[in-house]
């Protein structure tokens, strides 16, 4: 027996063997240039038998991978979701009432001050914070008022490129570009943070940073703004532990 002889043959056989994944099938016949050869599939060995006159000339084993009826598997959820109208399960637009229709009698909510100006609705599950839902200080959140403000600390929820609470601003310049940083004298000096790169529809995520350390500023701001009379100074520069602290749509 020589396996050099029939390469056309030994290429039809495992092309046959490959697409079809067949295991105990029928003879067939091949004709070449030198006569008509039989091709026969193993019943129990892993081994193809080539015949010509009814003597086996030829032999190649292969192994035989039942082909899979399984599905592939979608990867594993590991956050919840922010986009530019929704953290988890709560979007803007949505009434209070449709949202706790959505989220179940599982979830707890609990209403206090926020920030100066601002009061909110803690959003509970499983015993921990996952989301608020802003509005005025002094207000009361109806059921049937509209979600116009959504924020959260909890670094379980990310956008789909990764970035959330508890992202570094280092890390997330390698996925939005060139961090900008500013705080506002007429908004508390609260800082905000942006990217040059952002896609279409971030630029209304509003990211508030912190730093691990210091004095609690995430950049290094000049005496005076850029503007006459401006209440917005633009950051020298970030600080290296800055990180993603809080994240606002």
């Amino acid at each position: 027996m020589n396996k050099l002889k029939f390469p056309r043959l030994v290429l039809i056989s495992l092309l046959i063997l490959t697409l079809g994944n067949i295991v105990n099938a029928a003879p067939i016949t091949y004709t070449g240039n030198k006569g008509q050869y039989t091709i026969n599939y193993p019943v129990s060995d892993s081994t193809v038998h080539v015949y010509q006159k009814n003597k086996e000339i030829f032999q190649d084993s292969f192994v035989n991978t039942p082909a899979s009826t399984n599905k592939p598997t979608p990867p594993q959820k590991q956050y919840g979701l922010i986009t530019p109208k929704c953290i988890g399960s709560a979007c803007l637009g949505m009434t209070f009432g449709e949202l706790k229709t959505k989220l179940g009698n599982k979830v707890k909510y609990k209403a206090g001050p926020f920030m100066v100006d601002i009061d909110a609705v803690e959003v509970i599950q499983n015993g921990k914070v996952q989301y608020e839902i802003c509005y005025s200080a002094g207000e009361k959140l109806r059921d049937k008022d509209k979600i116009i403000c959504l924020s959260t600390d909890n670094s379980y929820y990310r956008t789909k490129e990764g970035v959330g609470p508890g992202t570094s601003v280092i890390q997330s310049q390698k996925v939005y570009g060139k961090a900008i940083l500013t705080k506002n004298t007429d908004d508390e000096s609260r800082e905000s943070l942006t990217f040059s790169q952002l896609p279409k529809g971030y630029q209304r995520i509003r990211f508030r940073p912190k730093v691990k350390s210091g004095d609690g500023w995430a950049g290094i701001y000049p005496k005076f703004p850029e503007k006459d009379n401006s209440s917005i100074y633009n950051a020298i520069k970030i600080k290296p532990d800055a990180y993603i602290w809080l994240v606002m749509i």
